[in-house]
């Protein structure tokens, strides 16, 4: 999902500011999973004010951001001229995620710069377990709580197994609990694959605890579709996501409760949350 962000649409705010006379019309670009596999191209407009502006430009990206291209890639930017850059995505180098997020600068010879972003969407259908490799993934079902709680059981097609438990009832009932074992002392990351009805900014949150902790609440990133959100303990900041846990080598308990109501399929316990982004 895309941030609002903190500027609203059509105020004409440019940020960051820049001793410049250059302006785009567009900011940020957004491709449909259609407009993807169709290979669409979408265009910005630079418009240089001033009486006697000109410099060089050239367009500047990262390496990652392969899966798009921008032209012209170089030229000179005049007081009184617009220039048109067009943006074409490559689906055939989009194969790999639901979103591809990415972002380009019409870099002037000074080294001040406009910047677009561009956010497109494919229907790639990611796995429910990503291929771990040599990274260690303790993977939890969460219909075999170990203790606890067992929450109601539901079908579901998109679910591992076709089934899920939907997290409901009282909070300060007695939590489910989930052991599971790590390989080494270290640390470790908490995703939970869940979803959530709408309206989703109130079936979005859990409480959670690993052993000994009090159960604190946790924002997650849901959506109405399976996802992978990863757990923390974030009640004083909610944006923040990733809670490295400090476990030793052996068994521990994962302990949830209800706060909001929503879908659990699976835990996943890793040292290395990358895999499922």
């Amino acid at each position: 999902r895309i941030d609002i962000g903190a500027v609203a649409a059509g105020s004409g705010t440019v940020l960051p500011e820049r001793p410049i006379p250059v302006y785009l019309d567009r900011y940020q670009l957004d491709f449909a999973a259609d407009e993807v596999e169709a290979g669409t191209s979408k265009s910005v407009t630079a418009r240089v004010e001033g009486a006697d502006f000109s410099s060089a430009y050239r367009i500047a990206k990262n390496d990652a951001f392969d899966w798009f291209t921008v032209s012209p890639e170089e030229g000179t930017l005049q007081s009184g001229q617009t220039v048109e850059f067009t943006v074409n995505v490559i689906p055939e180098r989009m194969q790999a995620q639901e979103i591809y997020r990415g972002a380009f600068l019409v870099r002037l010879a000074d080294g001040y710069s406009r910047a677009v972003t561009v956010y497109a969407n494919t229907d790639f259908v990611p796995p429910l377990k990503p291929d771990s490799g040599d990274d260690f993934v303790a993977y939890i079902e969460a219909e075999e709580p170990s203790g606890g709680t067992a929450y109601e059981v539901v079908a579901d097609e998109g679910a591992s197994g076709r089934q899920a438990v939907h997290v409901t009832g009282a909070s300060d009932a007695q939590p489910a609990e989930y052991r599971f074992s790590v390989p080494e002392d270290g640390s470790y990351i908490v995703l939970m694959r869940v979803r959530s009805e709408e309206p989703v900014a109130t079936h979005d949150s859990v409480l959670f605890g690993v052993d000994d902790q009090p159960l604190a609440e946790s924002s997650l990133r849901s959506d109405t579709s399976w996802t992978w959100c990863m757990a923390a303990q974030n009640r004083q900041m909610r944006l923040i996501c990733l809670q490295p846990f400090k476990l030793t080598a052996g068994e521990h308990v994962l302990k949830i409760a209800p706060r909001e109501s929503l879908y659990l399929d699976l835990i996943a316990v890793t040292p290395n949350p990358g895999l499922f982004e």
